[in-house]
């Protein structure tokens, strides 16, 4: 916990009470509750392991409730070197759409990736959950053949692009 910080959905109590010169008293409270961020949902990655490249992984995020609506979904990775990558920034989709392929992971770490999902309320307050996938290297072979079918595609959009010019 931070400190000078209100802990997340505590109820403080504020009571004001005053005093004429000649005694009278007044008293005034008032209840606030704190804020706190999304609480109780998932976060999940399907499937939870493929081949870079080639593999579609959907990100997805489901069950959180906070009072104050709408909710707020950002999907990223942390790549090999360690630094965030955003699949999909700030939306109210609880899911990334289109899915996304994801880098290799490191061999010394068994090829797991680290995915999280931010998770925000409307005034800001936000909450990390977290998923590891696996996500092994493509073979030469596989990678020239992806690369080989999108230098194809491209070449017939350009020529008919060319054509209806």
């Amino acid at each position: 916990m931070f400190s000078n910080v209100l802990a997340a959905r505590t109820t403080l109590l504020f009571t004001l009470q005053a005093q004429t010169a000649d005694g009278v008293t007044a008293t005034s409270s008032i209840s606030v509750i704190t804020n706190g961020p999304p609480i109780s949902g998932t976060f999940g990655v399907t499937p939870t392991s493929g081949t870079e490249i080639s593999t579609s992984f959907l990100f997805f995020a489901s069950n959180w409730f906070d009072e104050n609506l709408p909710l707020y979904y950002q999907f990223s990775f942390y790549d090999t070197k360690g630094i965030a990558q955003v699949v999909q920034s700030s939306s109210l989709s609880s899911y990334a759409t289109p899915s996304t392929g994801l880098p290799a992971g490191l061999d010394s770490n068994g090829f797991n990736v680290t995915c999280f999902a931010t998770i925000s309320d409307s005034v800001g307050s936000s909450t990390i959950s977290e998923a590891k996938v696996t996500v092994n290297k493509a073979s030469l072979t596989a990678t020239l053949a992806l690369l080989s079918a999108n230098i194809a595609t491209f070449s017939g959009s350009t020529q008919s692009d060319q054509t209806t010019a």
